[in-house]
């Protein structure tokens, strides 16, 4: 019993300090991991904010395509008829074709502007 007893009690005060050097070290991996964690978040939202701001450029993007589409539509449209005009010989068709003419330069320079507009932005 005096044997056993004195044993523990000198074994004892570094079992403690065995345990509460072990405590520490957990205790750091777990500070390790919630900041690990923390940086994972911060990574993920702003991944997050990056693809709303891509998905409104890609609707933008979508918008700009349709309206210079639109354009070349009308531009095409403009086209056939001074086309049709030209070839009806109808004797108003030098004025159409003119007006046909004056309406495709004001698309293709509105179209030109928009193509700069969406280029002129260098973060895009």
């Amino acid at each position: 019993n005096v044997t056993f007893s004195s044993r523990f009690l000198v074994s004892a005060p570094q079992a403690i300090a065995d345990l509460l050097a072990a405590l520490e070290e957990a205790q750091q991996k777990v500070e390790v991991a919630k900041t690990t964690i923390e940086s994972f978040g911060r990574i993920t939202d702003d991944m997050e904010d990056e693809y709303k701001l891509l998905q409104i450029k890609y609707g933008e993007a979508q918008q700009t395509i349709a309206r210079q589409q639109e354009s070349e539509r009308a531009i095409i449209y403009e086209i056939s008829e001074i086309h049709k005009e030209a070839t009806a010989g109808n004797s108003g068709s030098l004025e159409r074709a003119d007006t046909a003419l004056n309406r495709i330069m004001l698309l293709s320079s509105n179209l030109l502007a928009l193509g700069n507009k969406e280029g002129s932005d260098p973060n895009e």
